[in-house]
């Protein structure tokens, strides 16, 4: 009888609040991740400040800050994109594709100060951030937020 009774028990048990609680502890943790990775970012971008006055080829330092800024420009874009699931409990589409754009704009860049584009790494780029703007451009018309809420989608 006893088993029984705690059998029912753990079938009815509500694990929504302690998942959340869960969920909560671990992005708790991940905020402060990021913080830290942010700062060690900063600093290493810094770092590479400092080499121009050892002697480093001009060239080959402004290839390494571009390279370091943009790609610090992208983790801040996917950190943006984890805070805003931190306030709202939710990822938006939208923040998601941004960091998308972000990298592919970054790799554009990288190529076109190296010089490495070519006319089919062009087209190709150009394909990816049109499909990108338009996937952003529909997440935003077609937002949760602007229309009805799907019963069947829980939202933590």
């Amino acid at each position: 009888m006893r088993v029984k009774l705690a059998l029912q028990r753990i079938i009815n048990y509500d694990s929504l609040p302690l998942f959340r609680l869960a969920v909560k502890v671990v992005v708790d943790i991940l905020v402060f991740i990021i913080i830290v990775t942010l700062f060690i970012g900063l600093g290493r971008v810094i770092l590479q400040m400092y080499q121009i006055f050892n002697g480093m080829d001009l060239n080959a330092f402004l290839n390494t800050m571009i390279t370091s800024i943009l790609s610090l420009l992208v983790v801040i874009e996917l950190f943006k994109g984890f805070i805003e699931y931190y306030e709202i409990n939710r990822f938006r589409l939208h923040s998601l594709i941004d960091s998308g754009i972000i990298f592919v704009l970054r790799e554009l860049f990288l190529q076109l100060f190296e010089g490495k584009i070519y006319k089919g790494s062009f087209l190709g780029f150009a394909a990816i951030f049109i499909s990108l703007a338009l996937a952003r451009t529909l997440a935003i018309k077609i937002s949760p937020e602007k229309g009805e809420k799907d019963e069947n989608c829980p939202h933590f």
